[in-house]
C-alpha cells in the first residue's frame, strides 16, 4: 500500500451531515444574507468603489487622470459600460494603480450580465461572503467537528466585519473565499492524500488568491508553512511542486504587469503614514485585531484579552490534543505578520485599516469556535462567550446601520444632476486627499442620468480657461469647498448658490458678474 492509500485509510472522510445541522447551516446563511441585504444601498458608494473597482472592471485604467486640464470637453468623457474596452483590457490597464485583476475581471463579468449599479456590484460581494461561511463550515467539519464547524459559520454569518465588507463593492469577500478554498484544498490533501483533481484545486485557489489582492500573500507563506510542517513523504513533494507551478504560471501570466506598478508600491501616500512612529502601537494593534474582526471595529482594550489569547495563545498551548488548529494560526500570523514588517520598515499604520486584515477574520471565526481540550462542559464556554459578545456588537451594527464616514458622494452628484441646466458647464478641481479632480467627475457620471454637459478639470486657476467660458452666463463649480474656492478659481464668476456634503465635497453655481 502506498503512501496516500495508507494515509488515506488512517484518516476517512468526516462523518455525515445530520439533517438538524444542515438545517441550522441553512438558516445561519438566510440569517447572514439577511443582515447583509438589510440597507445595502443606503449608503451611496465611495471613491474606494466607485473608482476603484467599478471604473476599473469597465476597462478604462487611470485614463481619466490623464485628460488635458484647463479645457472644456465636450461631449464630456465616457466612465461607464458604454463604449467600454473589452474585459481584456482590464489585464493591461492597471499600471497605475497597486491591484491585481483577478477581481475586476470577475465584476466586469458580473457587470455585463446584472449591470453596474450599486444594488448589482455590492450583490457580487454580498455572495462571495455567503459562499465563504459555506467552505468554512466544511473546513471546520473536517478539522473540529461539526459543532464547532456551525459555530464558526455563525461567527462569520453575522460578524459586524463581514456586513461592512459586503455592503461595498470591493473584492475583500472575493478574497476571502479564495483563501478558504485553498484552505479547503490543503485540508483534503492533508485527510486522505494527494490527488490530481485536490493539487489542481489547491493550486488554483492560491493563485486566484494572490491573482485577487497582494495582501494575502502573508496568509498563503502561512498555508505554504503548514504544509511544511503537516505534510511527509510525497505528498509533501507533490504539494511544492502544484504551488511552485501556480506560482510560475501567475508571475509569466501577470508578473510584466506587477513591474509596470512597481513605482505605485514605492510612492507612500501621506495617510498610511505614522505621524509618530511608535513600536508600542503597532504591538497594541496587534493585540486588539482579533477583537477588531470579531466586532467590527476595535472594543476597549480590556476586551481584546479573550480573543487575543484565544488566536495567537491557545493553538500553541494544545498543539499536540489538536495539531490541524495550526492551519489558521499560520493563517493569521502570515497576515499580520506581513503587515507588522511592511510597517515597521515604511513607518506607516496599515494594521490600523481593518479592512486590509480582513482575511485573517476566517482564521479568527475557525480558533474562536474551537473548543478547549476537555470533557467536561466548559469546553464549549469560550465559543459560546464570544459567539454571544459578537451577537451583541451585531444588534448594535443593525441599530446604528451603514457607516457614512466615506462620504456622501452619491447625493453631491445626484444633486448636481437635478439642479445643474442641460447645458451648464461643469468645473471639476482638485481635493488634497484624493488629488485629481477626475475623482468628483468619476462620482458624478456613475449617478448621473444621461447628461451630456461639457466638464473641464481644473488644477489651478488658469486664464485661458476662463476665456472658454465667455459663451456661457452659467457654471458649476465642484470641489471640496466650491463656494468659497470660487473667487480663486472663477475670479469674475458670483456665486448664487452652494451645497456641501459631508465628507465628500460641495457644489456651486455661478453666473458671470458682467
Amino acid at each position: 500500500m502506498n503512501s496516500t492509500q495508507d494515509f488515506a485509510a488512517k484518516e476517512p472522510a468526516p462523518p455525515a451531515i445530520r439533517l438538524r445541522g444542515w438545517l441550522i447551516l441553512a438558516i445561519l446563511l438566510a440569517l447572514g444574507a439577511g443582515l447583509r441585504f438589510h440597507q445595502i444601498t443606503k449608503v451611496g458608494q465611495w471613491p474606494d468603489e466607485f473608482w476603484s473597482s467599478v471604473h476599473l472592471a469597465t476597462g478604462r485604467g487611470s485614463e481619466i487622470f490623464d485628460l488635458p486640464t484647463g479645457v472644456l470637453i465636450n461631449p464630456p468623457p465616457q466612465t461607464m459600460l458604454a463604449d467600454s474596452p473589452a474585459w481584456p483590457h482590464i489585464w493591461t490597464g492597471l499600471k497605475s494603480v497597486v491591484h491585481p485583476p483577478l477581481y475586476f475581471i470577475l465584476l466586469r463579468w458580473w457587470m455585463d450580465a446584472f449591470g453596474p449599479g450599486d444594488f448589482s456590484t455590492r450583490t457580487f460581494s454580498t455572495l462571495a461572503s455567503l459562499a465563504g461561511v459555506i467552505v468554512l463550515f466544511d473546513i471546520v467539519r473536517r478539522i473540529s467537528g461539526t459543532h464547532a464547524a456551525l459555530l464558526a459559520a455563525a461567527l462569520m454569518a453575522i460578524s459586524p466585519l463581514q456586513i461592512n465588507l459586503s455592503q461595498e463593492t470591493r473584492s475583500y469577500p472575493l478574497l476571502a473565499l479564495f483563501g478558504l478554498l485553498a484552505c479547503h484544498a490543503m485540508i483534503r490533501i492533508e485527510r486522505q492524500g494527494v490527488s490530481p483533481g485536490r493539487l489542481l484545486a489547491l493550486a488554483t485557489a492560491m493563485a486566484a488568491t494572490a491573482l485577487t489582492h497582494y495582501f494575502s500573500l502573508g496568509a498563503l507563506a502561512g498555508l505554504l508553512c503548514y504544509a511544511i510542517i503537516r505534510l511527509r513523504g510525497p505528498d509533501r513533494g507533490k504539494v511544492f511542486a502544484a504551488i511552485f507551478a501556480a506560482a510560475i504560471i501567475c508571475l509569466l501570466c501577470w508578473g510584466p504587469f506587477l513591474y509596470q506598478q512597481r513605482h505605485e508600491f514605492f510612492s507612500q501616500q501621506s495617510w498610511s503614514l505614522e505621524p509618530t512612529p511608535d513600536r508600542g502601537m503597532t504591538l497594541i494593534r496587534v493585540a486588539a485585531i482579533p477583537s477588531a474582526l470579531l466586532y467590527g471595529s476595535p472594543p476597549p482594550r480590556m476586551a481584546w484579552i479573550g480573543p487575543a489569547a484565544v488566536v495567537y495563545l491557545f493553538p500553541l498551548l494544545f498543539i499536540r490534543r489538536a495539531p490541524r488548529q495550526m492551519l489558521w494560526w499560520f493563517w493569521v500570523a502570515g497576515i499580520i505578520g506581513s503587515l507588522v514588517i511592511y510597517d515597521e520598515i515604511n513607518r506607516a499604520r496599515l494594521l490600523a485599516t481593518l479592512k486590509y486584515t480582513s482575511l485573517a477574520s476566517i482564521g479568527i471565526y475557525a480558533l474562536s469556535a474551537t473548543p478547549l481540550p476537555a470533557r467536561q462542559w466548559w469546553r464549549w464556554f469560550i465559543p459560546y462567550m464570544l459567539l454571544i459578545s459578537t451577537i451583541a456588537a451585531t444588534v448594535e451594527r443593525i441599530q446604528e446601520g451603514p457607516s457614512e464616514q466615506n462620504g456622501d458622494w452619491r447625493g453631491m452628484a445626484v444633486a448636481l444632476d437635478k439642479q445643474a441646466g442641460p447645458s451648464d458647464p461643469l468645473i471639476f478641481y482638485p481635493n488634497k486627499f484624493w488629488g485629481s479632480p477626475g475623482m468628483y467627475y468619476l462620482a458624478f457620471s456613475h449617478y448621473e442620468e444621461n447628461s451630456r454637459r461639457p466638464v473641464m478639470f481644473l488644477m489651478n486657476p488658469n486664464p485661458r480657461a476662463l476665456a472658454q467660458l465667455t459663451s456661457h452666463s452659467t457654471v458649476w463649480l465642484i470641489g471640496p469647498s466650491a463656494g468659497t474656492d470660487a473667487a480663486e478659481y472663477l475670479p469674475g464668476w458670483k456665486v448664487t448658490f452652494s451645497r456641501g456634503f459631508p465628507n465628500s465635497g460641495s457644489i456651486a453655481e455661478l453666473t458671470r458678474q458682467d
